[in-house]
């Protein structure tokens, strides 16, 4: 999958910005996020079941207000594995064995 693009909106932090581009009309909320080397990290809970799992966003800047972006869902094996503890720890329990793998590389760069 490749890079999207979009505008973030005046005064927009980057957790309000993903929020609205990927879950605007969805059952899906950001509970906990942070940036660490240019990776956007989000535990997301999904309301009807209130599982939350974990979003990596890889962030290029393209000038301005543009971002460019690409969203990797744990359960797809993300490359990248900086995610904080308070991140991790807000995750519902899983038996995904990529998201188990995801987690524990994550754990060991704490």
């Amino acid at each position: 999958m490749g890079w999207a693009k979009s505008d973030r909106l005046p005064n927009e932090g980057l957790r309000d910005h993903f929020e609205r581009q990927l879950f605007e009309y969805t059952n899906h909320t950001i509970v906990e996020s942070a940036v660490v080397d240019n990776v956007f990290y989000a535990a997301v809970r999904t309301r009807g079941t209130k599982k939350v799992w974990a979003l990596v966003v890889l962030l290029r800047r393209s000038g301005g207000k543009t971002i460019e972006y690409r969203d990797i869902e744990e359960v797809d094996g993300p490359g990248e594995f900086k995610a904080p503890a308070f991140i991790l720890n807000a995750l519902s329990d899983t038996t995904n064995q990529k998201a188990l793998r995801w987690r524990e590389r994550c754990r060991a760069n704490l």
